[in-house]
């Protein structure tokens, strides 16, 4: 019988493993890998806004660390990905006033995850936000699906939140920053992120949650 992979979700466009990157001698990333197949390398030009590649930190697997200052990676998808999307992401917040990603450079509020005020956001041109959330200072895997009027927040396998995102497409994807918008900037650390422009079945979420969950030891 064969074993699900994460290359049998429906439109997989990003997969990014904190195992594959592109890095100085110092560990500093100039480019995370995209393992989808799709070749969208978020990437980082500049050497002090590249973010730190720290080894054996999650349960024996690495993570990119970002400072909360000025370091972000990004990728522009050269096209539209419009609804229904799904996003798995395992990381780390360090503070209150932190960016997961961003996924359009022009605006905000045309696409972003992020925290504040202990608690966590998604926007895709209308807010959702969480009342609680186990983010701050932990390792934690939230699942986003922005579906219009039925989207939902989980984290760790548990549904936290849903509602309306609004409708606006992807079509660029930063991670560490809050496009369009002065200081949101990620201090924590990302492992992975798993973008499928498609919406899952229970099943399809179920295998990548317990896929994540089971790699990096969360609960």
């Amino acid at each position: 019988m064969k074993t699900f992979s994460v290359y049998d979700l429906p439109n997989l466009k990003l997969w990014l493993k904190a195992d594959d990157v592109v890095k100085d001698g110092s560990n500093y990333v100039s480019q995370w890998n995209d393992n989808s197949g799709n070749g969208f390398h978020p990437i980082q030009a500049t050497g002090t806004y590249q973010p730190l590649w720290v080894d054996n930190e999650l349960n024996g697997h690495p993570v990119i660390r970002f400072d909360g200052a000025d370091d972000f990676l990004d990728v522009s998808f050269g096209q539209t990905f419009e609804q229904p999307n799904a996003i798995f992401i395992v990381w780390k917040a360090n503070n209150e006033t932190s960016t997961a990603f961003s996924t359009d450079a022009t605006n905000y509020v045309n696409g972003s995850f992020y925290t504040t005020s202990n608690q966590i956001s998604l926007d895709f041109g209308t807010r959702i936000r969480t009342s609680n959330t186990n983010v701050f200072g932990n390792n934690v895997l939230n699942t986003l699906i922005g579906n219009g009027i039925n989207s939902h927040i989980r984290e760790n396998a548990v549904s936290l939140t849903n509602g309306n995102t609004g409708n606006n497409p992807i079509n660029i994807f930063s991670v560490g920053k809050l496009s369009g918008y002065s200081g949101w900037w990620l201090s924590g650390n990302v492992a992975e992120i798993i973008y499928c422009n498609s919406l899952l079945t229970e099943t399809q979420r179920q295998f990548v949650e317990e896929y994540l969950m089971n790699k990096y030891n969360l609960s």
